[in-house]
């Protein structure tokens, strides 16, 4: 007699369940671009890009040093919203052009790439 996993069965999903499931991502991705916005404009109020000949090296560093302090972890599947409002939020703030950048949880200097 051969056992079956129930959950591992294939069924069908419902409309209500795919229609439920996209809504909470949609909200966590908000939720995580909005993190990023509030992120970016404090570090815009203390730091300071202006002054570099690479803005986007410097503002991937601030990047680096506010997702270690406050435990981020880059392979998250909301890395790109939380990016991207960091971007706006610091543009906003420090009064730089907006950009459509999305910073690299890497220090090294080959891989920042423009996306």
């Amino acid at each position: 007699m051969k056992l079956v996993n129930k959950r591992s069965t294939n069924k069908r999903l419902s409309r209500k369940f795919i229609a439920k499931s996209a809504k909470s991502s949609t909200r966590s991705e908000l939720y995580w671009h909005k993190w990023g916005i509030r992120a970016g404009k404090a570090d815009a109020a203390t730091h300071s890009t202006s002054q570099e000949s690479y803005q986007k090296r410097a503002l991937n560093t601030y990047w680096l040093k506010r997702m270690k302090s406050n435990l981020f972890h880059p392979s998250s599947r909301h890395y790109r919203a939380a990016s991207k409002g960091y971007v706006a939020g610091f543009c906003q703030a420090s009064g730089m052009p907006m950009t459509d950048w999305v910073l690299l949880p890497t220090e090294d200097r080959l891989q920042l790439l423009s996306v």
